[in-house]
Parts: structure tokens; C-alpha cells; sequence
């Protein structure tokens, strides 16, 4: 894998996604997002209202997938374990909270890892009342 798309824009990523999923020919997984918000107006926004939102650095609510499907990491989440912002890899199974992936990079081909579900919130400079925060 020598190539990748990048796209400056969150929608063009969803389209560019949703495109290039259509390729592959396996059963699609869907993972979808726990939203909420972490202080004390959290009661004041409906779930799906949340579910809605696209903010920079977020996945979508809902993420499909499928296996043998190219992935790229966009954090750093254990960069001594290879784990590291950029890194490609090739999907392989699927679990509730996890992902096993192959490395299809040349430095540490084949090396199979595991991405776990992880937390993410928006910073307090965002254009939001709330402090969001996907899972």
C-alpha cells in the first residue's frame, strides 16, 4: 500500500469513505459511537442530537467497515508499539471494542495489532457550549 487519500474536509471523507467501501466485496461491520457530554449541562442535549454531530478530529457516529479494507492511523496511541500517527494497516476481524489489523507498511509488515475503542473530547476552544466527548 503506497498510496493513500487525504482529504482536507470531514464530509469529503465520508464521501470518499462510503466510496471506496463499496470495493470490497466482504460483509460490512458497523461500529457505532457512545456519545455524551462530560459537564453539568448533559441533560440538556438528546442523544441523537449528539449522534449527529461532525466535529474536526471525531469519526462519524456511525463508521462501517469491512475486512481486508485499508485503514490508517490518526493518533499516536502506542508509537513504541508501532502504533503511531500514520501508520497503515489491512483490517482482519472485528470484535465489539477492537479491531486486529495487519501492518501493511514495509518497516514491520505483517505485523498484527490491535486498536482498541478509545475516548475522545473536544478541547474547550471549540465552537460548543458543552465539552463533547466519543467513544
Amino acid at each position: 500500500m503506497e498510496r493513500a487519500i487525504l482529504a482536507i474536509k470531514n464530509e469529503y471523507d465520508n464521501k470518499l469513505n462510503k466510496n471506496v467501501i463499496k470495493y470490497f466485496q466482504r460483509e460490512k461491520v458497523v461500529y457505532f459511537s457512545f456519545d455524551s457530554v462530560t459537564n453539568y449541562t448533559s441533560n440538556l442535549y438528546q442523544v441523537k442530537f449528539l449522534n449527529s454531530l461532525t466535529l474536526n478530529g471525531l469519526l462519524t457516529h456511525r463508521h462501517i467497515i469491512k475486512e481486508k479494507c485499508p485503514i490508517m492511523l490518526l493518533r499516536n496511541l502506542h508509537p513504541s508499539n508501532d502504533l503511531y500517527n500514520g501508520i497503515r494497516m489491512i483490517c482482519k476481524l472485528f470484535k465489539n471494542n477492537i479491531i486486529i489489523a495487519q501492518i501493511s507498511i514495509r518497516q514491520f509488515y505483517k505485523k498484527i495489532i490491535m486498536i482498541p475503542r478509545i475516548s475522545l473530547c473536544t478541547s474547550n476552544d471549540e465552537a460548543l457550549p458543552f465539552k463533547f466527548k466519543r467513544n
